[in-house]
């Protein structure tokens, strides 16, 4: 496989790494940030400058093609348990859905919520309520601090 970035499961694999070791990416936080890892050996990137192929895409691309099968039209990645890593037998096609129900602190009262880095380094903490009103809960110097008045305000709407 000379051209594995044309390949239409490239970017899949390439997000996945990107979220679990890029801090500069803006899911690092959610991945990355709080320890989420890709496979050793389908972390692996090719070679800069050279056309090489990637040994962990095509490491990774044979194991989807073996264990997953082909990706459904409308479905992504997703980890069968959401505390864990990317790993074989913690990934599977998902649809939408699926992926809400297997979210970390999903509460039936509340829609999406973010924990992000911005540019000063810091984390800020916004959740969506209610469907579409946005809360900002503050911004913190640590992931961890973030996470936890995250998880204090979730635990506090339970």
């Amino acid at each position: 496989m000379k051209h594995t970035s044309k390949h239409p499961l490239y970017h899949t694999w390439s997000g996945m790494v990107r979220r679990c070791t890029m801090p500069s990416c803006g899911a690092y936080p959610e991945y990355g940030g709080r320890g989420i890892q890709v496979f050793a050996e389908w972390a692996e990137k090719g070679p800069l400058g050279t056309n090489k192929p990637s040994n962990g895409f095509l490491l990774w691309l044979e194991y989807v093609e073996t264990n997953l099968g082909p990706k459904p039209e409308g479905y992504t990645l997703d980890r069968i348990d959401s505390e864990g890593d990317y790993v074989p037998g913690n990934i599977r096609w998902a649809d939408i859905e699926t992926q809400n129900r297997n979210r970390r602190h999903v509460s039936g009262r509340l829609g999406v919520r973010y924990v992000r880095q911005v540019p000063s380094g810091r984390y800020q903490v916004n959740v969506t309520v209610s469907g579409n009103k946005r809360l900002y809960l503050g911004t913190y110097d640590t992931i961890e601090e973030a996470s936890a008045a995250r998880d204090a305000f979730l635990k506090d709407r339970d």
